[in-house]
């Protein structure tokens, strides 16, 4: 793995997985049927519901438990948040959620400012990674924005690279123009931020 880029916000890389291991990570994961992606919405400022907004998110996903056939997978990317964390030094532990696969096709986005906490499992989220598993030539647009940053600026990786990022931080995809974008994503857990 080679660090390509630090930012105040972000750590890219390059080459988590190779073009073959991204193509079986495809394979693999696309057996499981992908549902629509949801929003969180307080309900009456109470309690957090999820629904279908496609003004705020369009994507298709689908949630992955680790098991036999894919936890080499959950293993990369655990190593990788332990070398992100060397910048970052948060108390972390590891991986605990399920891998979530999106598929990005034309006119997909989450185009909603949002960031990776919450309540819940999400309130113990230190870090958030974005694994492409698409090349930059397959598709348009589906650009991963982080705060602070430019509106418009191109945070994209080679496919296989990883962005690495606080899940404090906020964050958005911006439509897909043209073709399909392919993504992993996960975050490491720890205490709760004091």
């Amino acid at each position: 793995m080679m660090k390509t880029g630090v930012n105040l916000s972000h750590i890219k890389f390059n080459n988590l997985f190779s073009n073959e291991e991204c193509d079986n990570i495809i394979e693999l994961l696309s057996k499981k049927p992908f549902k629509e992606g949801l929003v969180a919405k307080k309900n009456d400022e109470v309690a957090t519901i999820f629904s279908m907004d496609w003004t705020k998110r369009k994507v298709q996903t689908s949630y992955h438990e680790i098991s036999k056939e894919n936890k080499w997978i959950f293993d990369r990317m655990d190593l990788l948040f332990k070398i992100s964390n060397k910048r970052f030094k948060f108390d972390i532990d590891r991986t605990k959620e399920q891998l979530k696969f999106i598929k990005y096709d034309t006119g997909s986005h989450f185009s909603q400012w949002h960031t990776d906490t919450g309540e819940f499992y999400a309130n113990l989220r230190k870090l958030s990674m974005s694994v492409s598993l698409s090349a930059m030539e397959d598709y348009d647009g589906g650009n991963l924005e982080i705060a602070p940053t430019e509106i418009g600026d191109i945070l994209r990786v080679a496919r296989g690279g990883a962005v690495v990022f606080p899940s404090f931080r906020h964050h958005r995809v911006t439509e897909v123009t043209r073709g399909i974008r392919y993504v992993l994503v996960n975050w490491i857990s720890g205490p709760c931020f004091r």
